[in-house]
């Protein structure tokens, strides 16, 4: 029978810098880290908000699909808005990117910068979860060209479904965000 050989895991800066602060590259990634993070909570509260806005819609078009109001019109407006505040949102996640890239070129080591992810695979890891909002604002856009002339009450429901469930902002997204937060220290391993 084959034995197993031992793993020896590097330790985490994070782990191992209890009580000092972090410098150079885990720092620069670590800060990046969180700023996606922190940026990506603004699309969740304007998203929430959003989600408020498409029900009244719904309802509205549901019990009247011809109803072309002023109450459907400010409704509409408030939702490009959020359209608006959602690509400002993408603008800051791509500056973040751009920063680990520079990152990236920085650091010529192939070996994990915390644990086990290195900094290509961490900048790779930051470009799906922006590619995933990217094609998600282009969902939310789709919603607010479209909801308010919806003829009936299913396709009304059917925007508002697609703003609130974000279809693109897969398992793999919020995956690749936790690893990210728990490789740089942010999140605890339980």
């Amino acid at each position: 029978m084959m034995g197993f050989s031992p793993v020896t895991v590097k330790e985490s800066p994070v782990a191992s810098s209890t009580g000092k602060n972090l410098t150079g590259n885990p720092r620069i990634a670590r800060d990046i880290i969180a700023d996606v993070y922190n940026t990506l909570q603004k699309w969740n509260d304007i998203n929430i908000e959003g989600c408020k806005i498409v029900k009244e819609i719904a309802i509205i078009k549901g019990n009247n699909s011809k109803n072309y109001s002023d109450e459907l019109e400010i409704l509409t407006r408030e939702l490009s808005k959020l359209v608006q505040k959602c690509s400002l949102v993408l603008e800051e996640i791509s500056i973040y990117y751009d920063r680990m890239l520079a990152l990236k070129k920085l650091d010529k080591e192939e070996s994990p910068l915390f644990m086990s992810l290195s900094v290509d695979r961490m900048t790779k890891m930051i470009q799906v979860i922006q590619e995933a909002y990217l094609n998600e604002l282009k969902n939310k856009r789709k919603v607010v060209e479209n909801i308010a002339h919806s003829d009936c009450d299913n396709v009304a429901i059917f925007f508002a479904a697609l703003w609130t469930y974000q279809i693109d902002l897969t398992s793999e997204v919020t995956t690749y965000l936790e690893a990210l937060l728990t490789e740089s220290g942010h999140r605890k391993i339980v």
